[in-house]
């Protein structure tokens, strides 16, 4: 019985990993940025980091948010320092817009 609970427990994590989530997107670069860089501004220390293929992999987002809209309403905030920032659909720990 334990071990199916245990399995069931995994199931519900890897689900939970899985389940589309929406976030800001600040910057993109090509070389990693500590997430405590000035360029972060008001945001130092509050970024999440996605790496992705191509050019411009490193990703730097802010907000965990279930629906668009409320990342849309964070947007809106963001944008005041970061002009070109954007919503972004992830999933685990990855972009998948």
């Amino acid at each position: 019985d334990d071990v199916e609970s245990r399995g069931l427990g995994d199931v519900y994590k890897r689900q939970e990993q899985e389940k589309t989530f929406y976030a800001v997107q600040l910057i993109a670069s090509a070389k990693r940025v500590p997430p405590k860089d000035r360029q972060f501004k008001s945001y130092r220390g509050k970024v999440t980091e996605f790496v992705t293929g191509g050019r411009f992999r490193y990703k730097y987002c802010v907000g965990r948010f279930d629906t668009r809209k409320q990342a849309e309403a964070k947007l809106a905030e963001v944008r005041r320092e970061f002009r070109d920032a954007f919503v972004v659909s992830c999933r685990g720990d990855r972009i998948v817009q």
